[in-house]
C-alpha cells in the first residue's frame, strides 16, 4: 500500500525492482517517486515548454489543439485519421489526374475508367491494390504529410490516436544512398539497377515500418 495515497497498485504490489534499481544506481543518481506524487506535480507543470517534445507532459489534447500543433510544426510523429477533399478542391485538381492521397483499397470493375478496363482484361476483381484518391479513412499518416494536406485545404478529422516522436533524420544517409543509386542507374539507362535500388528502399521500409 502506498504510504501517501493509501491505495494498492495492483500492477506493482508484488513486483521486485531491486535489481533494476541497483543497475540504475550504478549508472548515476536514482530518484524514486510514488506515482500519486508525480500526478500531483504533473498537474502543475504539464504546460511547461520542452525543447524536444512539444506538449509531452500534457496527458490529453483536443483534436483542434493537436491539428493546430501539427500545422505549426510543433508535433512530430504519426496520427491515425480520416482525410477529406471538398467537392470544390476535387473540381480544381481533377485536371492534374494526380489525387494527393495514396492508400491501399479494394476496387472492382465499376471503379475503373475505360482505359484501365482495357489494361485489366482477364484480371479477377475485386482486388486490393495501391491507389491514389481524394479521400481516405483510418489512414496512418506522418505529421509532415498531414501538414501538407492541410496546406492544400484538405480536412483532417476523426483522429483516433497520435504517436509522438522526437524529430531526427535517422534515415537520411540511407535514403540519400538509395536515391543516388537510382539516379546513377537512370543516367546509365540501366533499368535493372534502377529497379534494384527501388526494391532496396521499399524492402527496408516494409521491414521496419510494417508493424506500425
Amino acid at each position: 500500500m502506498c504510504p501517501h495515497c493509501k491505495l494498492v497498485c495492483k500492477t506493482n504490489k508484488d513486483k521486485d525492482d531491486s535489481k533494476k534499481h541497483a543497475t540504475l544506481e550504478s549508472m548515476g543518481d536514482l530518484i524514486l517517486m510514488y506515482e500519486c506524487i508525480w500526478k500531483e506535480i504533473l498537474r502543475e507543470i504539464q504546460k511547461l515548454k520542452t525543447s524536444s517534445f512539444y506538449g509531452v507532459l500534457q496527458k490529453r489534447a483536443t483534436e483542434t489543439e493537436l491539428l493546430d500543433g501539427i500545422a505549426a510544426g510543433n508535433y512530430y510523429g504519426f496520427i491515425k485519421c480520416d482525410i477529406t477533399s471538398s467537392p470544390e478542391f476535387i473540381e480544381q485538381k481533377m485536371h492534374l489526374n494526380f489525387p494527393p492521397i495514396i492508400r491501399n483499397m479494394e476496387i472492382d470493375e465499376t471503379m475503373l475508367s475505360p482505359y484501365m478496363k482495357s489494361r485489366c482484361e482477364g484480371r479477377k476483381f475485386p482486388v486490393s491494390t495501391l491507389v491514389q484518391t481524394f479521400n481516405g479513412q483510418n489512414m496512418l499518416l506522418f505529421t509532415p504529410l498531414v501538414q501538407f494536406y492541410m496546406e492544400l485545404g484538405l480536412t483532417v478529422s476523426n483522429i483516433q490516436y497520435f504517436i509522438q516522436y522526437e524529430g531526427y533524420p535517422c534515415l537520411r544517409q540511407f535514403t540519400q544512398k538509395v536515391c543516388q543509386m537510382r539516379m546513377a542507374a537512370d543516367r546509365d539507362n540501366n533499368a535493372e539497377k534502377s529497379v534494384t535500388a527501388k526494391l532496396v528502399g521499399n524492402r527496408y521500409i516494409l521491414n521496419n515500418f510494417s508493424s506500425i
